[in-house]
């Protein structure tokens, strides 16, 4: 027989009671069920809260800029945004450009890789780096620098592509005043490169009528640098001008005329045929007289009886204190030759 204890309810929980863990509780104060965490979005941190997206890794990533487009982007800070589309560049030649812009920026001066572009390439593609780079707006020390890694490729680099680069780095650079450092270098081009420094450099110089103390440098460089059969290049380049003798000019010749450098007769006759077209103007110039006179005083003994009738017309229209000196000694040279 079974025997019941009062109070117990052998059914079960009622409908008013849940059992929690063994242990009975009121309907009424049952817990309530546990949500899930919510799961936090792409843009969440772990803590359910948004995130700013610009603070995101994985947006952070995705933003980041190439190194192409970093470089574009300080080219744009200069100017050239502009000029990218005119000249047509790849991205990796605009890429390599700008290391070697950053490279002369920081001086460094083992050549870079990148630099043979600069020999690899047609004179117009030069043309249109140099403009990519605007050397203009870099400092003469990374111009130097740039120059520096010319020199080391001088024997791999066409004369026209040498020409267009020197022409970019130097002819602005080349002021009233001209440092210790750049002339030091202009003097190793005159040793390693004179006929692209002739005609990227000296030629555009005197043409476009430069200080006297831009003349006085080229003429040192000349003097102390240039090989001599260099020199006799310059002076066929002087013949060659199509515009009025300067007084530039007359400086250069005066400069290789007094080197006594070796000149055969067409070079002579060229130069006295272009000192007979600007005779006129310089009727009374004391620097025209004394080149005239120093030229027969050092060639006149090779002179032919045309040279010697060249002189008489640029006598003819000259006045300063040295015609009667050069008259004389053409009348000698006459002589003693048997033009009379």
């Amino acid at each position: 027989m079974i025997m019941m204890t009062p109070g117990l309810n052998t059914a079960g929980p009622s409908e008013s009671e849940d059992i929690k863990d063994n242990v009975l509780i009121p309907q009424t104060e049952q817990l309530s069920p546990v949500k899930a965490p919510k799961s936090p979005s792409p843009c969440s941190n772990s803590a359910g809260e948004d995130m700013d997206i610009a603070t995101s890794p994985e947006v952070i990533e995705i933003l980041s800029p190439t190194t192409e487009e970093s470089n574009l982007k300080e080219m744009i800070e200069y100017g050239h945004a502009t000029e990218h589309k005119e000249f047509d560049l790849d991205a990796a030649t605009q890429a390599n450009l700008m290391k070697l812009r950053e490279w002369w920026q920081m001086e460094i001066m083992d050549l870079p890789e990148e630099f043979s572009l600069f020999y690899m390439s047609t004179p117009d593609q030069v043309a249109d780096y140099c403009r990519f780079l605007d050397f203009d707006s870099l400092t003469e020390s990374a111009v130097i620098c740039a120059v520096q890694h010319l020199l080391a490729v001088s024997e791999n680099i066409t004369h026209a592509n040498a020409v267009k680069l020197i022409q970019s780095t130097l002819l602005k650079k080349i002021s009233e005043t001209v440092s210790r450092p750049l002339f030091s270098l202009l003097k190793k081009m005159a040793e390693k490169i004179p006929q692209p420094l002739v005609d990227g450099l000296f030629v555009h110089l005197v043409s476009k009528n430069s200080s006297s103390s831009q003349i006085e440098t080229i003429c040192k460089i000349i003097k102390e640098s240039m090989p001599v059969k260099d020199m006799v290049y310059m002076i066929k380049k002087l013949n060659h001008t199509s515009m009025e003798l300067s007084e530039g000019h007359l400086s250069l010749y005066q400069t290789l005329v007094e080197l006594k450098i070796p000149l055969e007769n067409e070079d002579l006759s060229k130069m006295l045929d272009t000192l007979k077209k600007s005779a006129a103007g310089f009727s009374k110039h004391l620097k025209f007289g004394k080149l005239v006179l120093a030229t027969l005083n050092i060639y006149g003994d090779q002179m032919d009886r045309e040279q010697i009738s060249t002189i008489n017309i640029i006598l003819q229209s000259h006045s300063s204190f040295f015609k009667k000196s050069i008259k004389t000694l053409v009348q000698k040279l006459a002589s003693d030759k048997g033009f009379c």
